[in-house]
């Protein structure tokens, strides 16, 4: 069986206290969107394959399998620096609460995501020792 299939990893924080499932499911939403809408520049040479691979995984149900992680702000961007498709969702008014409970917002990067175009990629993620998000 190979193991490489197309899949869109994202990876929430989990260095973030006051990020809660609500607040993840809403980050992650913005991070497929980023994936499926935002330009992408990808290398000459590879268009035809990665183009290949996307359509591979959009055809799958028409959305694709996406798989869900959790990792700190380092452990993230170590795993998506060099990736052929990947990114950080930076959140321009996350919102949160400070001790005394008064709501306010500020900017944030809260959720990476990456697309692994081949092998390689796969595997980085498979050895990074991430978990799924619970």
């Amino acid at each position: 069986m190979n193991e490489f299939e197309p899949r869109l990893y994202l990876i929430g924080r989990s260095d973030i206290p006051q990020m809660n499932a609500g607040k993840l499911a809403a980050q992650c939403a913005h991070a497929a969107n980023e994936f499926e809408y935002n330009d992408i520049v990808i290398p000459c040479e590879l268009v035809n394959a990665v183009d290949a691979i996307v359509r591979k995984w959009r055809d799958d149900r028409a959305f694709g399998t996406t798989i869900t992680l959790i990792g700190t702000d380092v452990e993230i961007r170590a795993l998506t620096a060099n990736k052929c498709m990947s990114g950080y969702v930076h959140d321009p008014s996350y919102p949160m609460y400070n001790a005394m409970s008064e709501r306010f917002t500020a900017p944030m990067d809260t959720v990476g995501w990456i697309f692994p175009v081949n092998e390689l990629e796969f595997r980085h993620i498979r050895e990074s020792g991430l978990e799924l998000y619970p």
